[in-house]
């Protein structure tokens, strides 16, 4: 366990001080928000929904913050596992090889540190995303919001460190592994449906994305990050109102007459995340050499 814990902090302590890895995740969440900024928000004003809903500029803040958090997530966690096809191209995976070490402990070393890397970057760029929303709207979420959201991002992590680490075994170099994650990266928004509102999609799309992974963990992320500001529309004359508009905006995920709730989505993900992780290590164990 010892030494569990060691090899999981190198990878965390790696990524932090490699400051490019910092930077490209930040100007990720920044690129996002500023396409939001230039092609969704004139959208949002002229929106039914922003003549129904109270503080509808509000609520499509808290909206496009959640999917500036699930993209920070995303590169984060592949920028994190990075150094799992670097470490193969330094010959460093060679060197734990010899080691008393199991290979199980290595590989688990390399996906929960990634995924506390993801979860620790994710977090700071929440703390930007409250301040942006204080700053804005004057409001400060709840505790019971924030904990929400961590726990959003701690799944969402989960997912996508594995998701990258499954990504990882079908490359032989760093080099490959960074192409193939920037492409995944480029399309990582369309994927969960964050540059426009699901409902703006074609019924046949809504369907396929109700089974997107991606849609779910970004789904996850805004119900937590506007549980109290929706919760309390609800309790009035507007509940009817809401439910379309969390349909429409993707915050709840509907496969014809049925909506996800959470624990689905929970369980959803796990499984998927359990699925790539032990395909993952079947891949790494046919070959010695992907180690």
């Amino acid at each position: 366990m010892n030494a569990f814990w060691k090899l999981s902090k190198r990878i965390f302590v790696l990524f932090f001080r490699d400051k490019a890895s910092i930077f490209f995740s930040v100007l990720s969440s920044a690129l996002v928000l500023l396409v939001f900024m230039i092609f969704l928000s004139k959208n949002a004003e002229n929106s039914s929904a922003a003549n129904l809903l109270p503080e509808f500029g509000y609520l499509f803040q808290q909206w496009l913050m959640a999917g500036i958090l699930y993209t920070t997530t995303f590169s984060a966690a592949l920028n994190a596992m990075g150094q799992y096809p670097d470490d193969r191209h330094l010959k460093i995976s060679s060197d734990l090889m010899v080691t008393p070490v199991r290979r199980s402990v290595v590989v688990s070393s390399y996906v929960f540190g990634s995924t506390m890397t993801a979860f620790c970057m994710t977090a700071i760029i929440l703390g930007l995303t409250y301040v942006n929303i204080l700053v804005r709207f004057g409001k400060f979420p709840r505790p019971l919001d924030i904990l929400l959201v961590l726990l959003a991002i701690l799944v969402s992590s989960v997912f996508h460190t594995v998701f990258a680490f499954f990504l990882a075994t079908f490359t032989k170099t760093a080099r490959g592994y960074n192409s193939l994650g920037l492409v995944f990266h480029s399309i990582s928004g369309f994927l969960a449906a964050i540059y426009l509102p699901l409902g703006d999609l074609s019924a046949g799309v809504q369907n396929t994305f109700a089974f997107s992974p991606f849609v779910h963990a970004a789904s996850l992320l805004r119900k937590a990050y506007m549980f109290s500001s929706l919760g309390t529309l609800e309790d009035g004359s507007l509940q009817a109102v809401v439910r379309g508009f969390r349909i429409f905006m993707g915050i709840d995920l509907a496969f014809g007459d049925l909506v996800f709730k959470v624990w689905q989505s929970l369980l959803f993900l796990t499984a998927i995340s359990a699925i790539l992780f032990l395909l993952s290590v079947r891949r790494i164990s046919r070959s010695r050499d992907r180690l």
